[in-house]
C-alpha cells in the first residue's frame, strides 16, 4: 500500500472538473483528490484504492473517529451525489450519480491497523479513466491536499482549466453554482465573496502553484461577472540550475529531428532546455532520464501544430515563436504525450 505522498500526480477529466459537488465537505474533496492521485487513469482496473484509517482521518480532518464509529461518515461520503452536465442529441443534458459505490473497513494484521478500501461507481469509469477523449487537467496533490475549504479545491480545478487563457470572465451566478455555494445567504454578494470566494483565492495563492487575482465587473450598479487573472508562480529552479541537474544526453541535431530546416540544431537545443525546465516545474514526478525524450516529442508535436508548411505569414523567428507559445502557463501539456503522465508512480 502506498503512503500518503503530496508529490503524487492528480489527473482529472474535464467532466469531473466541472461536475457539481454541492454536498461534499472539504475533507471529502481532499479524499477524492487523493483517490485520483492513486489510480492509473488509463487503467480502469486500478479503480480500487486503499487508505489506512490514519490516512483517511488525516485527509478528512477527523480526530474522534475510529473503526467502531466510522460507518456514518462513510455513509455520508458514499451517499453524496454529483451532477455531471453535457449534451445529448445536440441539447444540454445532465445526470446525477454517486461517485463511489463500495467502501470497506478491514483490519490488516501485517500493518497492525485498519484499512479503508473504496471503489468508484462502475457507471462512471469513463469519467475517471477516459482522459484522452474528454480532456483533462493535471497537477501535484500537494497543491490541494492541505486546503481547508471545499471552495478552494473546486476553484483550483476551474482555474487550472482556464490557465492557458491567462484570464477568464465568468457570470457570478454560474460561479456560485460551480463552486457549490448554493446556500441562500450566498445570493448576497458580500456574503459570497467574504465566506467563499476570498478564502478560496487566499488558500490557492498560499498553498498552490497558481497566482490568482480577480475583479468584479458591473453592469449598471450590479456586479454581474467575475474576471479572474491566472498565472503559474515562477519556478523555483532557474534553467541554468536545471541544466546542471539533468545532464544533456543529446545534441541539437537530435532535438531538431522532426522539425523543419527553419529550426537550427542550436535553436532546438536551447528550446529543449527551456521545455525541460517547464517539465521539471509542472511535472516533477516525471523521471529526469525521460526529460530529453519528452522535450523532443513536445517540440515535434508543437512544431507540427504551430508551424505547418502552409502557415501564412511564416514567423520571422520560428524558434522564438514556438517558445512564445510553449512558455505560457501549462501550454506544454497540450503537446505532452499521455505516456509521461504518471512519472514515478506505480
Amino acid at each position: 500500500m502506498s503512503e500518503l505522498k503530496s508529490g503524487y500526480l492528480v489527473e482529472k477529466s474535464k467532466r469531473l472538473v466541472w461536475a457539481r459537488f454541492n454536498h461534499y465537505t472539504a475533507g471529502e474533496m481532499r479524499l477524492l483528490e487523493t483517490y485520483l492521485s492513486r489510480i492509473n487513469p488509463r487503467d480502469p482496473e486500478s479503480s480500487r484504492v486503499q487508505f489506512t484509517l490514519a490516512e483517511y482521518k488525516e485527509l478528512l480532518g477527523l480526530s474522534n473517529i475510529d473503526a467502531r464509529n466510522i460507518k456514518p461518515q462513510l455513509d455520508h461520503f458514499l451517499g453524496n451525489v454529483v451532477t455531471i452536465e453535457g449534451t445529448k442529441n445536440g441539447a444540454p443534458a445532465w445526470a446525477k450519480y454517486v461517485l463511489f459505490t463500495t467502501a470497506t473497513c478491514d483490519f490488516f494484521p501485517d500493518l497492525g491497523q485498519y484499512v479503508i478500501t473504496i471503489s468508484c461507481n462502475p457507471d462512471l469509469r469513463s469519467v475517471f479513466f477516459n482522459l484522452a477523449e474528454d480532456g483533462y487537467i493535471r497537477y501535484r496533490l500537494r497543491y490541494t491536499k492541505d486546503m481547508k475549504s471545499q471552495y478552494s479545491i473546486r476553484l483550483y480545478g476551474m482555474l487550472r482549466d482556464w490557465l492557458p487563457k491567462g484570464a477568464y470572465t465568468v457570470p457570478i451566478d454560474r460561479l456560485r453554482d460551480e463552486l457549490g455555494a448554493t446556500d441562500s445567504s450566498y445570493k448576497r454578494l458580500d456574503n459570497f465573496t467574504r465566506r467563499a470566494l476570498d478564502p478560496a483565492v487566499k488558500e490557492i495563492n498560499g498553498l498552490s502553484d497558481l497566482k490568482v487575482t480577480y475583479t468584479k465587473i458591473k453592469k449598471g450598479r450590479s456586479v454581474t461577472d467575475i474576471c479572474f487573472k491566472i498565472k503559474l508562480k515562477p519556478p523555483q529552479k532557474t534553467i541554468e540550475v536545471q541544466a546542471k541537474e539533468i545532464p544533456q544526453e543529446h545534441g541539437g541535431e537530435w532535438f531538431a529531428e522532426g522539425m523543419g530546416a527553419d529550426i537550427s540544431p542550436e535553436s532546438a537545443w536551447k528550446l529543449a532546455l527551456l521545455v525541460k525546465d517547464k517539465l521539471a516545474d509542472l511535472h516533477p514526478d516525471i523521471p529526469a532520464d525521460q526529460h530529453d525524450n519528452a522535450a523532443r516529442e513536445i517540440l515535434q508535436r508543437a512544431y507540427a501544430a504551430l508551424l505547418p508548411a502552409d502557415k501564412e505569414p511564416a514567423p520571422e523567428n520560428p524558434a522564438g515563436y514556438l517558445w512564445s507559445v510553449l512558455c505560457r502557463g501549462a501550454a506544454i501539456d497540450e503537446y505532452l504525450p499521455v505516456t509521461y503522465g504518471k512519472g514515478l508512480l506505480g
